[in-house]
């Protein structure tokens, strides 16, 4: 999947699970582009984001 903009493919990312978003980011490992970088990045926000909420309700 190719996107012509960052938005678009951000809006993708955020849509998916976090296992979804998981396994996009291992297909698109090989290519080492702008779609594995912004998966990566999103990954690492939503993963911050739930650890975050986990620690509140400790």
């Amino acid at each position: 999947m190719y996107y012509k903009t960052y938005i678009e493919l951000i809006t993708f990312c955020k849509h998916l699970s976090i296992r979804q978003l998981m396994d996009y980011k291992d297909a698109v490992k090989e290519m080492k582009n702008r779609e594995f970088l912004i998966a990566c990045e999103v990954l690492e926000i939503r993963l911050s984001k739930q650890y975050k909420a986990y620690l509140k309700t400790k």
